[in-house]
This record gives C-alpha cells, structure tokens and sequence, in this order.
C-alpha cells in the first residue's frame, strides 16, 4: 500500500533541516508555513522522519493531518472496505450571480449554497457525470435517474444554462446515516478565512465506525456532513451498488473506499494519529 502523510505546520523549516528528511519526503515553506509531504506510506522510518521534524522547530497549532492515497492506489488483499464515497469529478463550475447564494461574497461559491426555491443556474455545460458548485452538488440526467433508482428517497432540483433547463439534476436531499468515525475522518474544526464561519474538513482517507457496513445497494449521506456548517454532503454507497455504478458509468466522477475500522488502513492512520501526537503535539 502506498499513501502519503500531508502536514501544514506553523514555522519555516531551514534547508538543511530538510535536507534530512530524504528524497521521500517534500517540504514547500512559504509564509511561515511548512507544507510537508511524507511519501510511500507505510515507512519503517516515519517515527525517525517525525523526530526530525520536531526538531526543526516547527509545531501544528491543532490535531489536523491527512492521510492519502497515491495516484492509481489499489487496495492489497485482505484490505477491509465498508462503503466507497461518491464524489464530484468536475469542481471547477461557475453559475449564478453572488446575490442568488446564502452570503453574497467574493468567493461565495466556495462557502454558501443557494438561497431556497433558487434555481441552480451554472455558466458552463458541466463536464463528465458529476459536478460541483461549491456546496451543490449536480449529477446528469442518466446518473440521477439511477441513484433515484437505487433510494427512491433522494430528492432532486433542476439545472439550468442560460436560464434554460439541461438534462443535469441538482442534489438537494439523499437520506443520512451516522457512519463515518467522526475522530479518524474529519479534521478538527476551523474558521473560514473568507467568511468567518466554521469548516469542518474531511480526512482524504475515511474511516468508517466501528462495526459498520454499508448495506450493498444502499446510497445515503453520512450524518452530519461536512465543509462549512457541516452543510456539504458526504454520499456513500455500498460495495455492490459500486460495482454497478462502475458497470454503467465508468468515468465522470470520483468513487473513493471508506474503510472499515479494522482494516489495515484504519489501523495505520491511528499508528500515525499517535505518533504525531507524540512528536508534533500541538500547542
């Protein structure tokens, strides 16, 4: 399995503080800042890479890292899966005016969704099978009519290009189960820095409670959300409902595993959880 380790840490390390690291591990100081990447995860060495760190003077101001997975990961055997996460691959999507959105703002589209009974109205034809304006989330015509298919429950808006209505449907309700381990998935919470209120940040790797498995066709949301106000959708669906989700829309989206608590995975970002609390314990 081959994963890395993000850090965001208060302090600018010193060249040669860095250069100590090894070639696997990547540092970009700029601001005060040091953004470090710690790379092929697992690594015998990351304790010793930590110590390091440490001592370069640099610290976290809270308990936030994440854990990802490398371009083309694909889980070893024995790997222990519980859901996989379906997310937008198109997240770019400009649409309607700042005054049509919760809180008018010069980034708007990044922390508000649409004022009620607003039509989702965007400035370009969205690309692939699923996109994203800031908080909305916009599926075409094929894959809502499937997700409606597989939970009659999910409640759907139109979309619109140049005022016209397009073969796209926009999120507005999928029903919510409490899933994800909110300790080992979300980061801790912080303020935004355009609008003041509270973000809760997703981990890139999820973890599901202990004892869960999503059911094989079910689609729900994880219970609470996540993002500003926890008012951004986490869909999850089941190991068969993936495989068919593959089967028929191959591309266009982004399907991501959420693995059980005692998997491998589980078990290694709680090894790493530790030992920066040990050797990065923030102040």
């Amino acid at each position: 399995m081959s994963r890395y380790l993000l850090l965001v840490l208060d302090g600018e390390m010193k060249p040669k503080d860095v250069s100590r690291l090894g070639s696997d591990t990547s540092v970009h100081v700029e601001k005060g800042k040091s953004l470090i990447n710690i790379n092929k995860l697992p690594r015998s060495d990351l304790e010793d890479v930590l110590r390091k760190i440490a001592a370069s003077g640099v610290h976290r101001r809270d308990r936030s890292f994440n854990v990802g997975e490398m371009p083309k990961h694909k889980d070893p055997p024995g790997e222990k899966i519980a859901a996989f996460r379906l997310a937008p691959d198109d997240t770019g999507l400009p649409a309607n005016p700042e005054s049509d959105f919760e809180d008018s703002g010069p980034h708007f589209q990044r922390c508000s969704r649409l004022r009620e009974n607003v039509v989702l109205d965007v400035i370009r034809i969205p690309e692939g099978h699923m996109a994203a304006v800031g908080l909305e989330q916009v599926v075409d015509q094929g894959l809502a009519d499937w997700l409606r298919e597989m939970n009659p429950e999910m409640v759907f808006g139109n979309v619109t290009w140049k005022g016209k209505k397009i073969p796209w449907r926009r999120i507005l309700a999928v029903p919510a189960s409490d899933i994800l381990d909110k300790e080992l998935a979300f980061n801790p919470e912080i303020p935004c820095r355009l609008c003041g209120k509270p973000i809760f940040p997703l981990r890139l790797t999820l973890i599901a409670r202990k004892g869960i498995l999503l059911a094989d066709t079910q689609i729900v949301s994880n219970s609470p959300g996540f993002g500003h106000q926890r008012k951004e959708l986490v869909i999850l669906v089941g190991l068969e409902a993936a495989k068919l989700l593959k089967a028929k829309f191959r591309t266009g989206y982004i399907l991501k595993p959420v693995y059980a608590a005692d998997s491998q995975t589980a078990e290694y970002i709680i090894k790493v959880q530790t030992l920066l609390d040990k050797y990065l314990p923030p102040v």
